[in-house]
């Protein structure tokens, strides 16, 4: 419920933009809401058939999510505005990074803070790199880098002198990505990882 309330403006959009959800066995179909002070009378004759109007297709994806637009549905968001697991899939797909043949396969949360979370994801010919924050939200930049899954099989860990709750990993050509320990407390299992999500 507190998630509604939070997000009753975003949610209230997002249902204004969808026409019919289906989940499970249920389906709902949603009238968009017409201003009455726009139509002139003459326009509508009195005795016209109802008619159901498709809403016209979305525009084509650009190279650029902006993530606060439609990700506030519950499943893809977790509680201080995060993406969560449903959510930086969805980024990816929606990011025009993809080719028609592929799809998400797979991701790792790398750092969990107050303030950020890393993830590495995989698809079928790439790794991605969304480093979700406040800062990178607002400026449509949650994703960082993409490089192939042959070049991210190479990994490498070093502890951080400075955070001791935190590693850094190279991950192929991307160096010192901060890493939690609390995730990964054993860096051979965390390079493991890495090289198994890049398959």
């Amino acid at each position: 419920m507190v998630a509604i309330v939070l997000f009753k403006d975003q949610i209230r959009d997002l249902i204004n933009r969808v026409r019919r959800v289906k989940v499970g066995g249920a389906e709902a179909e949603f009238e968009q809401a017409v201003d009455e002070s726009v139509i002139e009378p003459a326009a509508i004759p009195t005795d016209a058939p109802d008619i159901e109007v498709d809403r016209p297709s979305p525009p084509p994806l650009e190279a650029s999510v902006d993530v606060n637009k439609g990700l506030e549905v519950i499943d893809l968001v977790v509680p201080g505005g995060f993406l969560a697991e449903g959510g930086v899939d969805e980024v990816i797909r929606r990011s025009g990074f993809l080719g028609s043949h592929e799809e998400v396969l797979d991701h790792l949360l790398l750092l969990k803070t107050t303030r950020q979370r890393t993830w590495l994801v995989a698809t079928t010919d790439w790794i991605f790199c969304l480093l979700d924050d406040e800062r990178t939200r607002e400026g449509d930049r949650v994703i960082q880098w993409r490089q192939t899954r042959d070049a991210a099989r190479h990994t490498s860990t070093k502890s951080s002198a400075k955070y001791p709750n935190l590693g850094r990993v190279k991950i192929g050509e991307k160096k010192n990505w901060l890493y939690s320990r609390s995730l990964h407390p054993e860096p051979d299992e965390l390079m493991r990882r890495i090289e198994a999500l890049a398959g």
